[in-house]
């Protein structure tokens, strides 16, 4: 299932009176390993172009978010009523990709770079980040060593978490 958000940030530097937010635009999709599906029309076809369609689909996700709940661009409804694309989200999640540079495969020359990626039990999660935002990011480390052996359970959970995280500074 693609999930597409849109959520308003608003930096700390900001005060009550000049109070700027940014609009973030995040999209979130299980790819299941870029397969098709069992009950696609022409399987066969579906798995010669699925790479291409997963990423039209991303790329195009926003393209019925009214003009009003994205950041400014230069895209809005035109003279005729006829609503025109709206840009693509920021931060695109995957899951199930895969193998560990599909995202940066697909979606790089469309101007995304990959955050990070993680094995999971299916595939690989992917964080790509626009390239505007990537310049003002890093990686946040996930992976931390067991701190007591009481804390075994929750230690190893922490020590093979299936995420990718990363701060991003906004402007």
């Amino acid at each position: 299932t693609m999930a597409t958000t849109t959520t308003r940030i608003t930096p700390a530097y900001s005060s009550p009176h000049t109070a700027i937010t940014i609009p973030l635009t995040i999209l979130s999709w299980n790819i299941s390993n870029a397969q098709p599906s069992s009950s696609s029309p022409n399987p066969h076809q579906r798995a010669r172009e699925s790479s291409r369609l997963i990423r039209l689909a991303c790329l195009e996700a926003n393209a019925g978010t009214p003009p009003s709940s994205r950041r400014p661009s230069t895209s809005s409804t035109s003279s005729h009523g006829s609503r025109t694309r709206q840009p693509p989200p920021d931060i695109i999640a995957l899951q199930e990709s895969p193998y560990p540079t599909w995202g940066d495969e697909e979606f790089g020359s469309s101007g995304y770079v990959s955050m990070g990626t993680q094995m999971t039990h299916c595939g690989y999660v992917d964080l790509l980040l626009r390239s505007e935002l990537a310049r003002t990011s890093r990686p946040l480390p996930l992976r931390v060593g067991a701190q007591s052996t009481q804390q075994s359970v929750i230690s190893d959970i922490a020590v093979n978490l299936p995420s990718v995280a990363t701060t991003i500074l906004l402007p």
